[in-house]
């Protein structure tokens, strides 16, 4: 919104393939490291943290859904198959991070030499893994080479004169190789704490790039995730806020209510099950009570009465992970269009109006305030999808694959339709067809026609 002639855009797009392809990315076994210690974002600082890793996602995606490069796709999967294989829990909940260090010193078990490359790969795929890797450019850490790209996969399957089809088979199963043989290295440490913070943060990615590309296995983890967080931290109904070894405790905090309404608002708008929705207005309710500033506006990161606190402290600015006021507040917007609760809407924007001083003097520091203040001055959003019982089509696909900041997706279907209806005005008089889908497009509540042609949905508006 707002880019006329594609120059923020080109900054997007520019920042996220540099960092895909320099060493910020595990070109073996996908997801990101923490942050790049060089301009030009070869040599990362290893270690891998959950929350970085949900938001990157995020942003991939909905890159994918403004431009369809096949790059951003693979990304997305290739970090979330990470996540599944090497940071998740049995029964579903995601891990903290992973160390940098292993063997007592850093980037060990992600870094290779040419002989090692020879050894496991043999001289024919080694040679292509080198040029596709730029290990034959020699050494970029202390004698051993971080894997990057170079040149773009494309530009390299044209100068060897392959196929693109070709070289990305070739290069799956070099990867795959070296990805085996990694995993018998000793690993860096795995922080096995599971926050109920960061676990929305992962939730909302797994059910967000769901939506946008369809793939069951993802909502199924979502849900997974939501499922144990539920069951763990939740015993008598109060969110806490770790999970180890059998073991929940310590009171939530604002941002682990405020990222766990966060993650099951977005399974709910992938998936459709009422109960997210409860539990994630339940929890909006409950955080509301416990660290809203009733005076001022905007939320306090603990709730009052926390006898070891000199002072109750509210920091509205994003960081490394988006701030509980800026996350508390979209999830009010959401929530007040979906539930039709103008009381929300005006919290959220007493919210917005106590940082207001704050986003003039600085507003690089609150981007996601920022995308919170954008939705609020553009109005609501939202999408009705009806689908028949064996799941969505064409219709909802295109929908969710068009890229609509800030707007309200509900889908719905026969079963789930009563219980909907309890919660949410936008689905009075909408009926589920007994065959093909219908969505209906509207703006702050007020619906057009329904629709079923799916490229009537480009004509709603979507980029």
């Amino acid at each position: 919104r707002g880019d006329d002639d594609g120059s923020l855009m080109t900054m997007v797009t520019t920042t996220l393939e540099r960092m895909w392809r320099g060493g910020m990315y595990d070109h073996v076994g996908g997801g990101f490291a923490r942050y790049s210690t060089d301009v030009q974002w070869l040599v990362p600082h290893f270690e891998k943290m959950l929350y970085d890793n949900a938001l990157l996602v995020r942003a991939y995606s909905e890159a994918w859904q403004i431009d369809r490069r096949d790059d951003w796709k693979r990304v997305v999967f290739e970090t979330l198959d990470w996540v599944l294989q090497e940071m998740r829990h049995d029964e579903g909940g995601f891990f903290s991070a992973q160390d940098a260090d292993s063997e007592g010193e850093e980037g060990t078990f992600y870094v290779w030499t040419r002989e090692q490359l020879n050894d496991v790969l043999g001289p024919d795929d080694a040679a292509f893994a080198a040029r596709v890797f730029a290990v034959d450019d020699g050494p970029n850490f202390e004698g051993k080479s971080v894997l990057w790209l170079k040149e773009h996969p494309r530009d390299l399957a044209e100068g060897l004169g392959l196929e693109p089809e070709v070289f990305d088979r070739r290069l799956t199963a070099i990867r795959r190789k070296l990805y085996e043989h990694r995993d018998a290295r000793i690993h860096p440490l795995l922080d096995d704490k599971i926050l109920s913070s960061w676990n929305g943060l992962m939730i909302g990615a797994f059910a967000f790039a769901a939506s946008v590309f369809g793939e069951a296995r993802h909502l199924e983890a979502a849900r997974a995730a939501a499922d144990f967080i539920e069951r763990r931290l939740m015993p008598e109904g109060r969110l806490l806020r770790r999970w180890r070894a059998g073991s929940a405790a310590l009171e939530g905090s604002l941002e682990d209510h405020a990222f766990f309404a966060h993650g099951l608002l977005e399974l709910f708008q992938a998936g459709g099950d009422p109960h997210h929705l409860e539990l994630a207005r339940d929890l909006t309710e409950r955080a509301l009570e416990l660290f809203e500033d009733r005076d001022e506006g905007g939320f306090f990161l603990t709730e009052e009465g926390r006898a070891h606190l000199i002072l109750r402290l509210k920091e509205p600015y994003d960081g490394a992970t988006p701030s509980g006021n800026s996350v508390m507040i979209m999830n009010l917007q959401l929530l007040a269009d979906l539930l039709d609760r103008p009381d929300w809407r005006d919290r959220a924007e007493r919210a917005l109006q106590a940082s207001a001083v704050e986003i003039a003097r600085n507003p690089m520091a609150y981007p996601l305030l920022l995308c919170a203040l954008d939705d609020a001055h553009q109005g609501p959003e939202e999408a009705v999808i009806a689908a028949p019982a064996e799941g969505e089509g064409e219709l909802a696909r295109a929908w969710r694959r068009s890229h609509r900041p800030g707007a309200v997706t509900v889908p719905i279907a026969a079963p789930t339709l009563a219980r909907l209806r309890g919660l949410s005005p936008l689905l009075a008089g909408k009926e589920p067809p007994t065959e093909g889908e219908l969505l209906w497009h509207c703006r702050g509540g007020v619906c057009a026609r329904p629709i079923s042609d799916p490229a009537e949905v480009a004509r709603s508006g979507a980029s």
